[in-house]
């Protein structure tokens, strides 16, 4: 049980360091909804088997969201699906062509609590007999957060977020 908490501590760090989003409003807005997504990232760590994609959409409306899907693979028939928007807030720029788009994120998953809660729902499904865990923004929320920016720079359809290549689809 104990190692299934700290494989489950790691994934939740995985999870924080790719959830680190931001933001900032203004013109630019896409006609419609433009989506740029990463390839699966597969690797291992602690013997945890984790399969991550990530996924930008930017909307009509000038807002944008950033969502995370995870795949832990914790080894004996122990496996969490971590599925759910991970910030949301405005944008400025043009995302369906190459240049900057700065983004300012105005809500995010309550990191502290996914890390708190997430690791008590698993080791109580465990406990229960359960070997599944799937959690989604019902579980976790996005919530109001301090305003935040950041800009992206979009160079032949992709740009790199966290150490992580997405492209426009």
């Amino acid at each position: 049980m104990k190692k299934l908490l700290n494989l489950l501590a790691l994934s939740v760090a995985l999870v924080s360091l790719l959830a680190g989003c931001a933001s900032t409003s203004g013109g630019g807005k896409a006609a419609k909804s433009v989506v740029y997504r990463s390839a699966e990232q597969v690797s291992e760590a602690q013997g945890v088997a984790m399969t991550v994609s990530t996924a930008f959409t930017f909307n009509a409306d000038g807002t944008f969201v950033y969502h995370l899907n995870f795949i832990g693979d914790y080894g004996n028939g122990y496996s969490m699906l971590e599925d759910f928007d991970g910030a949301s807030g405005t944008y400025a720029g043009t995302p369906a062509k190459d240049g900057d788009i700065t983004l300012t994120t105005t809500a995010q998953v309550d990191l502290e609590a996914l890390t708190r809660e997430a690791g008590a729902k698993f080791a109580e499904i465990v406990q229960g007999g359960g070997t599944t865990y799937t959690f989604t923004n019902a579980d976790f929320p996005l919530r109001a957060a301090p305003a935040k920016s950041e800009t992206l720079t979009v160079r032949d359809g992709a740009f790199a977020y966290e150490g992580i290549i997405l492209r426009r689809q």
